[in-house]
């Protein structure tokens, strides 16, 4: 009789789960398996985030909800709770943190995590445009006090202070 070949994957995900190999055998140093560990943080992040900035806007459903009721949509106030406490841009940095902990990596995957960190990073200047327009001194304020992407351990006096 014939032995059928084991799978490729059955007896990798018990022995080898704990030991920075993935299924196509590549070892992944200690350094890069902790960071990769980290994606569920990152999705995590990307959740509080949107609900911090309004679960209706993010989602879509704001927009659907008012184009049925044949409405203006009626925009939330500036965000500036939670995570928008620490950074300006939280959902896109979020997003970012999830292109760079994924489980396996490949080189289309270096190219794709690159490339949707730029977009992650540059095109919301633009919205910080909108925003300047739309709430003035308010978001000047906001801007000088919070940092756009990367979080900072020294903060910034209020005026008043």
């Amino acid at each position: 009789p014939h032995r059928r070949p084991q799978s490729l994957h059955g007896p990798w995900h018990t022995s080898h789960r704990g030991r920075g190999i993935s299924p196509s055998g590549e070892r992944g140093s200690p350094t890069l398996n902790r960071f990769v560990q980290q994606g569920p943080l990152s999705w995590l992040l990307l959740i509080w985030a949107s609900f911090d900035a309004g679960a209706e806007v993010q989602s879509g459903a704001l927009g659907w909800m008012s184009l049925m009721q044949k409405i203006r949509p009626v925009l939330p106030d500036m965000p500036t709770r939670g995570l928008f406490l620490i950074i300006r841009q939280p959902i896109y940095v979020a997003f970012a943190l999830t292109t760079w902990t994924v489980p396996v990596w490949t080189a289309d995957q270096l190219g794709l995590a690159f490339g949707l960190t730029l977009y992650c990073l540059v095109p919301p200047t633009l919205k910080e445009q909108r925003f300047a327009r739309r709430y003035d001194d308010r978001f000047a304020a906001y801007k000088h006090r919070f940092p756009y992407a990367f979080p900072t351990l020294r903060r910034v006096k209020h005026h008043d202070e």
